[in-house]
């Protein structure tokens, strides 16, 4: 991928259109459908006056183009970047403009948010291994009961004949 396709994914994603993101960057849309289809490269300058029309980084816009580097992979198979990002699409593009479009007090319920699901998720997975557990465990609990309940019976009996 190239950076005029990075920008043409994003300015899609957030549902932008060319004509309004060229004339917020100060130049034609034409400028900007060449950028888009790799025809003419932009200046730093552009690219810059590109990124903060949509409300995202240069950064962003380069994270699409460069492949992460790859550390580990996700339980996907997704490639995951140094920080442990997937870049596959453009999640993180649209989380941070969501996010920077909120309040103070959005964010930090935004924040509380995100954390209660984490801590679900993480009782969800607790639970799942529970489950597993027992059910790999239930075959030799079966066989114990199987032992112990003739053993139990005849203690009632001995204990009931007294």
């Amino acid at each position: 991928m190239h950076i005029g396709a990075a920008i043409r994914h994003t300015r899609e994603t957030l549902r932008l259109k060319l004509e309004m993101v060229a004339l917020d960057a100060g130049f034609d849309p034409g400028n900007l459908s060449r950028i888009e289809t790799g025809r003419q490269n932009p200046s730093i300058p552009r690219l810059e006056a590109i990124a903060k029309a949509m409300d995202v980084t240069v950064a962003d816009l380069y994270a699409l183009v460069e492949p992460p580097r790859t550390l580990v992979s996700a339980p996907g198979g997704s490639p995951l970047n140094a920080r442990g990002r997937t870049l596959d699409n453009s999640e993180w593009v649209q989380l941070r403009c969501a996010f920077e479009g909120l309040d103070a007090r959005r964010r930090h319920l935004t924040l509380e948010f995100m954390q209660m699901l984490n801590r679900l998720q993480g009782e969800e997975r607790d639970a799942a291994a529970g489950a597993e557990a027992a059910f790999t465990q239930a075959p030799a609990r079966r066989a114990a009961a199987k032992t112990v309940a003739p053993l139990a019976a005849a203690n009632d009996a001995a204990t009931s004949a007294s």
